[in-house]
């Protein structure tokens, strides 16, 4: 039973330490990069960086944690992680800092892959939905603390103690991950076996003809576009009006605790609208208040348009998950989520360099609500799509 309690109690400190990197990193790196001084273009392209690697090589990462055992794999990922951050404070060159975030987004992504996919293989169905549904709020609590802490030490000791912080919190993932069992996957880990699996690719490609997982892609990508802005010319607008770093950190965990709520509340919700309205109005509710962010100045504006946004991405994804799961038969599901992060990336990778472009050209307010005039209307599209592909198959809604 003890030993039971201490597993339980490590995985969901592996859940907290892990994906809150995410937040960080979102509020720490456009920041130092505006602290270091380079072009709006450049900010975009630094902050989509972390995600070119995992772009591609997400569905790769899932098979490795198939083959190689999970906690083999999240102790070499966040050492490496650990050790990456700390050099961010030394580098004030925009490429040399590009190359350093595509390396630490990359062994970043794998640490997450690892941490899910470590709890994924623990205990028989039951255990195991109870252990993830902890983990997710262990992790939700992460993303809640972790901006938070990140923000304080930036406002008083600044970015330099704050990296070598956010560098001990990888190395807790490496900490913990070092008490934990094996899993039943292979212990060792070769140099061969991190070589992309390409076949994974191949075993994947057929899933994007479904047209619920067409749906699901479309609907990642402008999910996950609003998570790239806030995680990119969000912090830069907020530092430009005058806002410490403690309070941007603030309306970061005031999002990861709006979209925890909500995502409680998706299962009731989609019971009285049908999910693909339900899906259009989550995403409308997350675009519109970001889109709007350059109209308030005021903190108490913001953190009405931040509860707005966290709600609507807190709906989103149980909402996806569920047209994914029943889209796909349960030997695949592994690789329609990795087809699924491998969206995220891509649409984390692409939106900041182009809103990035498109700022230095008219402007951060306007380019804010170009961006979301733009987000809207692929809205509408994905809307009548959804309505063609759940007309077809009314049960898959």
């Amino acid at each position: 039973m003890q030993r039971g309690r201490r597993l339980a109690f490590s995985v969901y400190a592996i859940g907290f330490f892990s994906l809150s990197l995410e937040p960080i990193f979102g509020l720490l790196i456009p920041l130092w990069v505006l602290e270091i001084g380079v072009s709006s273009f450049l900010v975009g392209l630094i902050v989509g960086g972390s995600s070119f690697i995992p772009a591609i090589f997400s569905i790769p990462m899932g098979g490795l944690a198939d083959r190689v055992d999970a906690k083999t794999l999240l102790i070499y990922a966040g050492a490496g992680t650990a050790l990456c951050t700390a050099f961010y404070p030394f580098l004030t060159n925009p490429w040399l800092l590009l190359l350093l975030h595509m390396v630490v987004g990359s062994l970043s992504a794998s640490l997450w892959i690892s941490a899910q996919a470590y709890v994924a293989k623990l205990g028989a169905d039951q255990e195991r939905h109870r252990l993830m549904g902890n983990f997710s709020s262990a992790t939700s609590l992460g993303t809640f603390a972790g901006p938070l802490l990140a923000g304080y030490l930036l406002d008083g000791w600044g970015f330099r103690l704050t990296f070598f912080t956010c560098s001990l919190w990888a190395l807790m993932v490496t900490l913990i991950a070092s008490l934990l069992p094996r899993t039943d996957a292979e212990a060792s880990l070769s140099w061969s076996q991190l070589r992309p699996n390409f076949g994974d690719f191949k075993k994947a490609a057929p899933l994007c003809i479904i047209p619920a997982i067409q749906l699901v892609i479309m609907a990642t990508f402008l999910r996950l576009s609003t998570y790239a802005i806030r995680g990119s010319y969000y912090p830069v607008y907020l530092k430009g009006i005058g806002f410490p770093a403690f309070s941007i950190g603030l309306l970061s965990s005031i999002n990861s605790l709006a979209s925890s709520f909500s995502a409680l509340c998706t299962g009731r919700l989609s019971r009285h609208i049908q999910p693909s309205y339900l899906l259009v109005l989550a995403l409308s509710l997350a675009i519109v208040p970001l889109a709007l962010t350059p109209a308030f100045s005021s903190f108490k504006h913001l953190v009405i348009l931040s509860v707005l946004w966290g709600a609507g991405i807190g709906i989103t994804l149980p909402l996806l998950l569920s047209i994914l799961a029943n889209a796909t038969r349960p030997e695949i599901r592994g690789l329609s989520v990795g087809l699924r992060t491998a969206t995220n990336r891509f649409s984390y990778s692409v939106v900041p360099i182009f809103l990035g472009t498109l700022i230095q050209k008219v402007g951060l307010s306007k380019g804010f609500y170009i961006i979301g005039i733009v987000q809207m209307l692929m809205v509408v599209a994905l809307f009548l799509y959804a309505r063609i592909v759940f007309s077809r198959d009314p049960v898959r809604e």
